[in-house]
């Protein structure tokens, strides 16, 4: 009953993020298909490309993805940002105007500022000492 309960919280979530970036994208085909490669990448596929993608999506090949991703029209940095503001809403936390750390006091699990670093504003996914 356990993983009943945890699966359906995490789609009534899941549910609820892509509903908050739904108005970015101006067609009901690429949400569905944004919605949809967006659960498939989170079910842990080893590597996660088109062709994966596309298989676990039970595509014949890649081509409606690429598509999206090359000449989609809609715009990835507003659902970048809408995203973005949805889970910082829904953690409770803000996050800082160059979104590179938590703002103090706040907690993030599972992640931390990856040191020495290329580009300042990289967060690395690393193992919280």
């Amino acid at each position: 009953m356990g993983a009943t309960i945890a699966g359906g919280v995490w789609s009534e979530c899941f549910r609820a993020a892509m509903a908050a970036v739904a108005g970015r994208f101006p067609r009901r085909e690429s949400r569905l298909l944004a919605s949809a490669m967006t659960e498939a990448m989170l079910t842990g596929l080893e590597t996660c490309n088109c062709w994966t993608l596309a298989e676990a999506l039970g595509h014949v090949s890649p081509s409606r993805l690429q598509h999206f991703l090359s000449r989609g029209v809609w715009d990835n940095d507003a659902v970048r940002d809408r995203a973005a503001a949805w889970a910082a809403g829904e953690l409770g936390e803000s996050i800082d105007q160059s979104g590179t750390q938590l703002c103090p006091g706040s907690i993030a699990a599972g992640f931390h500022r990856g040191l020495p670093t290329d580009t300042p504003s990289r967060l690395r996914s690393q193992p919280v000492p």
